[in-house]
Protein backbone atom coordinates (compact mmCIF):
# COMPACT_ATOMS: atom_id res chain seq x y z
CA UNK A 1 0.00 0.00 0.00
CA UNK A 2 1.55 3.25 -1.02
CA UNK A 3 1.74 6.31 1.48
CA UNK A 4 -0.55 8.36 -0.05
CA UNK A 5 -3.53 5.84 0.07
CA UNK A 6 -2.38 5.08 4.22
CA UNK A 7 -2.23 8.77 5.07
CA UNK A 8 -6.11 8.70 3.02
CA UNK A 9 -7.04 5.88 5.36
CA UNK A 10 -5.63 7.00 8.49
CA UNK A 11 -7.97 10.30 7.39
CA UNK A 12 -10.62 7.86 7.45
CA UNK A 13 -10.35 6.22 10.19
CA UNK A 14 -10.50 9.93 11.92
CA UNK A 15 -13.55 10.81 10.17
CA UNK A 16 -15.57 7.90 11.57
CA UNK A 17 -13.94 6.99 14.94
CA UNK A 18 -12.23 9.86 15.72
CA UNK A 19 -14.80 13.16 15.47
CA UNK A 20 -16.68 10.84 18.12
CA UNK A 21 -19.68 12.61 16.47
CA UNK A 22 -22.35 13.20 13.51
CA UNK A 23 -21.84 16.90 13.85
CA UNK A 24 -23.33 18.99 10.51
CA UNK A 25 -20.38 21.09 9.07
CA UNK A 26 -17.33 18.73 10.47
CA UNK A 27 -17.71 15.92 7.76
CA UNK A 28 -20.19 16.68 4.23
CA UNK A 29 -20.28 13.64 1.93
CA UNK A 30 -19.46 14.70 -1.84
CA UNK A 31 -19.75 11.95 -4.26
CA UNK A 32 -17.00 9.47 -3.14
CA UNK A 33 -14.98 11.90 -1.37
CA UNK A 34 -15.36 13.86 1.93
CA UNK A 35 -14.07 17.04 2.78
CA UNK A 36 -11.47 17.01 5.57
CA UNK A 37 -12.16 19.61 7.88
CA UNK A 38 -8.34 19.52 9.57
CA UNK A 39 -7.04 19.88 12.99
CA UNK A 40 -7.34 19.95 15.61
CA UNK A 41 -11.07 18.85 15.31
CA UNK A 42 -13.47 20.07 18.44
CA UNK A 43 -16.65 18.42 19.73
CA UNK A 44 -19.58 19.44 22.21
CA UNK A 45 -20.83 17.37 24.26
CA UNK A 46 -22.85 17.64 27.66
CA UNK A 47 -20.93 21.42 28.36
CA UNK A 48 -18.00 19.49 27.47
CA UNK A 49 -15.78 20.66 25.32
CA UNK A 50 -13.57 17.53 23.25
CA UNK A 51 -10.28 18.71 21.56
CA UNK A 52 -9.47 15.79 19.42
CA UNK A 53 -5.84 15.59 17.54
CA UNK A 54 -4.91 13.89 14.48
CA UNK A 55 -5.05 9.93 15.15
CA UNK A 56 -1.71 7.95 14.43
CA UNK A 57 -2.27 4.34 13.14
CA UNK A 58 -0.02 1.88 15.41
CA UNK A 59 -1.23 -1.61 13.28
CA UNK A 60 -3.62 -2.33 10.72
CA UNK A 61 -3.84 -6.08 10.77
CA UNK A 62 -5.96 -7.71 8.09
CA UNK A 63 -9.27 -5.66 9.19
CA UNK A 64 -8.41 -4.76 12.49
CA UNK A 65 -7.22 -1.13 12.45
CA UNK A 66 -5.87 0.29 15.86
CA UNK A 67 -4.69 4.09 16.67
CA UNK A 68 -4.12 6.28 19.17
CA UNK A 69 -4.68 10.36 19.23
CA UNK A 70 -4.28 12.95 22.00
CA UNK A 71 -7.00 14.90 23.42
CA UNK A 72 -7.89 17.99 25.43
CA UNK A 73 -11.08 18.00 27.79
CA UNK A 74 -12.13 21.04 28.97
CA UNK A 75 -15.04 21.46 31.25
CA UNK A 76 -17.07 24.42 32.84
CA UNK A 77 -15.30 23.63 36.38
CA UNK A 78 -11.94 23.70 34.95
CA UNK A 79 -9.98 27.01 33.73
CA UNK A 80 -7.34 24.74 32.18
CA UNK A 81 -7.93 21.71 29.77
CA UNK A 82 -6.98 18.35 30.81
CA UNK A 83 -4.90 16.48 28.18
CA UNK A 84 -4.73 12.20 27.60
CA UNK A 85 -4.20 9.74 25.03
CA UNK A 86 -6.65 8.12 23.82
CA UNK A 87 -6.53 4.51 21.85
CA UNK A 88 -9.16 3.54 18.94
CA UNK A 89 -9.81 0.64 17.38
CA UNK A 90 -12.40 -0.63 14.27
CA UNK A 91 -12.86 -3.19 12.17
CA UNK A 92 -12.56 -2.13 8.47
CA UNK A 93 -13.56 -2.70 5.02
CA UNK A 94 -11.18 -1.31 1.83
CA UNK A 95 -12.76 -1.00 -1.11
CA UNK A 96 -9.62 -0.84 -4.17
CA UNK A 97 -11.77 0.61 -6.81
CA UNK A 98 -13.19 3.62 -4.95
CA UNK A 99 -9.72 4.14 -2.78
CA UNK A 100 -11.88 3.91 0.13
CA UNK A 101 -12.16 2.33 3.86
CA UNK A 102 -15.04 1.94 5.76
CA UNK A 103 -14.96 1.66 9.71
CA UNK A 104 -17.53 -0.57 11.52
CA UNK A 105 -17.30 -1.30 15.67
CA UNK A 106 -15.48 1.67 16.45
CA UNK A 107 -14.23 1.98 19.92
CA UNK A 108 -11.89 3.66 22.51
CA UNK A 109 -10.22 0.89 24.26
CA UNK A 110 -8.48 2.79 26.79
CA UNK A 111 -7.39 5.73 27.60
CA UNK A 112 -4.94 7.61 30.09
CA UNK A 113 -5.94 11.52 31.62
CA UNK A 114 -2.49 11.43 34.02
CA UNK A 115 -3.71 14.47 35.51
CA UNK A 116 -7.84 14.04 35.58
CA UNK A 117 -9.45 12.95 38.98
CA UNK A 118 -12.50 12.44 36.40
CA UNK A 119 -13.23 9.87 34.48
CA UNK A 120 -12.79 11.59 30.79
CA UNK A 121 -12.43 8.11 29.53
CA UNK A 122 -16.21 7.40 30.24
CA UNK A 123 -16.96 10.74 28.61
CA UNK A 124 -15.34 10.34 25.26
CA UNK A 125 -16.96 6.89 25.00
CA UNK A 126 -20.70 8.46 25.63
CA UNK A 127 -20.03 10.83 22.60
CA UNK A 128 -19.21 8.49 20.36
CA UNK A 129 -21.83 7.33 18.02
CA UNK A 130 -23.53 3.62 18.09
CA UNK A 131 -22.29 1.79 15.01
Amino acid sequence: MNMKVWRRSATLLVLFCSLLSLQAGRTQAMGDQATDSGWPRQIQKDGNTITLYQPQIERWDGNQLQSRAAVAVETAAAAQPTYGVIWLSARTEVDKERRLVTLEDCTISKGTFPTATQDYVSILRQALPPG
